[in-house]
């Protein structure tokens, strides 16, 4: 079934509401479907046979990287990033598009930047690098492991499902390496004299409450792949990105 609206619809967030359908006898065979949507500005051209599931509009400094609105279409270069689904396989689809429609590798202007990051601030994030210096008290952060073992698809699903009664060996086996890996870096970590040092319980992620020399001397250890400041806020971007089909899912966690 295709709906079309009959009038323009500016940007913003809908809903669609569709009454019950009755059969020939009237009588009612369906409950009211609610399917919520949203209107974006863009000169994207996604193809027609993609379902599009979630959006984010990016301006990629060479260092920065700044959150755009998806609603107003801003003046300057950026890019807008799709994840969508084919409609005939169900394939997920990863799109990037620069400001005047033009298809553009998403994936290798991230890995750009993040390359001029590491030659910039090393294994710190900007934020920590930028917090470390303001104070000598210290910091919340997150070290996350170098390395962390390969998962396919399904084990890191299984991975994430902690009320699951029976995992895959494959994830049973990751779970055993990671727990060893943050233990052995946590006793270390306490031993410089960090403090709240504890593992997470799913991903390869190491959280503590660390000084600048402290995490200056963690990261120049083999077993630390990068060390970010933590910040337990939630932040609600609803205005900054779509969010619509399951797309919560699209982006991938670990």
């Amino acid at each position: 079934m295709t709906w079309t609206p009959t009038v323009p619809l500016q940007p913003g967030h809908f809903t669609l509401s569709v009454s019950g359908m009755e059969d020939s006898n009237g009588r009612q065979i369906t409950d009211l479907v609610s399917v919520p949507f949203t209107v974006v500005q863009s000169r994207a051209n996604v193809p027609s046979n993609l379902v599009i599931e979630g959006m984010q509009r990016l301006r990629i400094g060479r260092i920065d990287t700044t959150n755009l609105s998806i609603f107003d279409r801003p003046r300057g270069r950026y890019v807008e990033f799709f994840k969508a689904r084919n409609r005939t396989s169900n394939e997920p689809v990863a799109l990037a598009f620069e400001e005047k429609g033009r298809s553009v590798n998403g994936e290798h202007l991230i890995m750009e930047q993040m390359q001029r990051r590491f030659r910039r601030f090393g294994k710190l994030s900007q934020e920590l690098h930028t917090a470390i210096r303001r104070t000598q008290d210290t910091v919340p952060v997150s070290i996350w492991l170098a390395s962390p073992p390969k998962l396919s698809l399904n084990a890191l699903t299984a991975l994430k499902n902690r009320s699951a009664n029976r995992r895959p060996r494959q994830v049973s086996v990751a779970r055993r390496s990671i727990f060893r890996r943050a233990s052995a870096l946590a006793t270390r970590s306490r031993r410089m004299g960090g403090q709240n040092v504890r593992p997470d319980r799913v991903a390869p992620v190491l959280h503590a409450d660390l000084t600048r020399p402290q995490i200056l001397r963690l990261r120049r250890l083999k077993e630390v792949g990068a060390i970010f400041l933590r910040d337990p806020r939630g932040i609600d971007d609803l205005d900054d990105s779509i969010e619509i089909h399951n797309s919560d899912h699209v982006h991938g966690a670990w």
